[in-house]
């Protein structure tokens, strides 16, 4: 369902149109409520460390929980996780990783290097974490290759080798 928002927080009085079609009332309170727990939910779960807990050490844990913290707006929350996720898992060459030879045990986000980053980046830029955001991008233009105006997720930045298991 889309949010309207309204200075990073959710918008109760958002239309309720999804894709031209009337949402009734009742679901439509629903719908937020539910996405009112979900925040609720992660934010008690963000510990002194600035993570999520011991559970799950892996980046895919928590890559976008500093957007859906700013989005929600938790902007304090969303530097917390920020800080946390630059001590844990930003490498030297502003790649985000779970090690220094694993980007993420899923094996499907392994697949999409950039995609992880980009998220980490995007949240960084909204709360005007730029010491952040900006070495993120960094190695996200990596991406790009001459003569394509996309940035391919599934190839490695210039100068990155490896096998894929891809």
């Amino acid at each position: 369902m889309p949010q309207a928002l309204a200075s990073g927080h959710f918008n109760d009085d958002a239309p309720t149109r999804c894709a031209g079609e009337v949402i009734n009332d009742h679901a439509l309170s629903r719908y937020r409520q539910a996405a009112h727990r979900a925040v609720d939910w992660f934010a008690a779960r963000i510990d002194n460390d600035r993570s999520v807990g011991d559970e799950c050490g892996d980046l895919y844990c928590v890559y976008k929980l500093p957007y859906l913290m700013q989005l929600a707006g938790h902007l304090e929350l969303a530097h917390c996780l920020l800080d946390g996720i630059h001590v844990r898992f930003l490498r030297p060459d502003s790649n985000f990783m779970t090690t220094d030879d694993v980007k993420t045990a899923d094996p499907v986000l392994a697949c999409y290097p950039g995609y992880i980053n980009g998220w980490i980046a995007m949240a960084a830029h909204k709360v005007g974490r730029f010491d952040l955001s900006s070495p993120a991008w960094g190695y996200l233009r990596g991406f790009r290759h001459v003569g394509q105006e996309v940035l391919p997720s599934t190839m490695p930045p210039a100068g990155l080798t490896g096998p894929s298991k891809c």
